[in-house]
């Protein structure tokens, strides 16, 4: 008995629709991209394409639709195929047509977020294809997308980051703990551990001006000048009201300096345990809670944990990969 084959859903106007108001000439040019575009969705399902190809894919295709347009494309579809040719007509919708079956037929691939950490002990920065560029602390983890930069500026961001955005109409969005960053242009330092008590994300900028809101409630967005910081924890909705910020502390970490104005001690020792490359073990549970501000210029383990044992009577000892904390 035959099996039936299943039906297949309809996505708008096939690639002959598109082709077929084109004189000869440019239809064989159109069809070529788009078999280009199929060929390489076949490579990437048999594992034959490289990360380098799809990138290169990406530009060429991007770089035809711009040719064909005043201004660079924004946006590009990724449902489905245009409904209607665009206003620059059917060139730039077939070409739009062809971009979208290199986007739809590897969007899983494509979409998924790839994260890039930096290991303790160390700094990295980064250029962003959009030109904006991020400097990560160290442990410090960034994700995003291969469509940033085409048709989206977003990143995710665990741990702390100090972001100089290119300016742009299109929005360069951060999301940490369930708490997004959007802007413009400008430049910012952002706080934000997934290990934080409280999962609280700490926004200091130092040009232009920075939205701020928690996931899903864009309406109670808060919005924070140059010179100012704001913070927004699991335990509010809307972020705390803008105050001016110390002027070197949000961003001594770039100086390599430590700066901490209250924090949790839990906090400062992980931090330490970063940035020292070291394991720090915290045997005195009664320090839950414990506070304590911090500055250093010229940061020396062995003598800020004994400062700050001094402080808050407790001791420490070495162990075979770092210390211990302990009463």
């Amino acid at each position: 008995m035959a099996k039936s084959k299943p039906n297949k859903k309809k996505h708008g106007p096939s690639v002959s629709q598109h082709l077929s108001g084109l004189d000869g000439e440019t239809r064989s040019e159109m069809q070529a991209i788009w078999n280009q575009a199929g060929d390489a969705h076949r490579k990437l399902t048999e594992d034959e394409v490289s990360d380098a190809d799809m990138e290169l894919a990406l530009y060429n295709v991007r770089k035809r639709i711009e040719a064909q347009d005043d201004h660079p494309v924004k946006d590009i579809p990724v449902i489905q195929l245009p409904q209607q040719p665009r206003s620059k007509g059917p060139l730039i919708s077939v070409l739009l047509a062809a971009a979208l079956a290199l986007f739809a037929l590897g969007f899983g691939w494509m979409s998924h977020v790839n994260w890039q950490q930096v290991p303790a002990g160390e700094t990295l920065e980064l250029s962003l294809r959009d030109g904006s560029t991020v400097t990560l602390n160290s442990g410090s983890e960034i994700g995003f997308n291969r469509l940033f930069g085409y048709t989206n500026r977003s990143v995710r961001l665990n741990g702390e980051a100090y972001f100089q955005v290119q300016a742009d109409e299109t929005p360069f969005l951060v999301r940490a703990n369930d708490n997004v960053v959007q802007v413009l242009g400008t430049s910012f330092n952002l706080r934000s551990w997934h290990t934080d008590p409280d999962r609280l994300t700490t926004l200091s900028v130092t040009s232009g001006q920075v939205e701020f809101f928690r996931t899903g409630f864009a309406d109670q967005s808060v919005v924070v000048d140059s010179g100012k910081s704001s913070s927004l924890s699991d335990r509010q909705l809307i972020p705390t009201e803008p105050v001016h910020s110390q002027a070197a502390q949000p961003q001594a970490w770039l100086s390599n300096q430590i700066a901490f104005s209250m924090q949790p001690l839990s906090v400062i020792f992980d931090e330490l345990a970063r940035k020292f490359d070291v394991a720090i073990e915290v045997n005195a549970a009664d320090i839950e809670g414990a506070s304590l501000s911090i500055f250093y210029t010229e940061p020396q383990l062995e003598t800020i944990l004994a400062e700050i044992c001094t402080v808050k009577n407790l001791e420490f000892s070495q162990t075979a990969n770092g210390f211990r904390i302990h009463r």
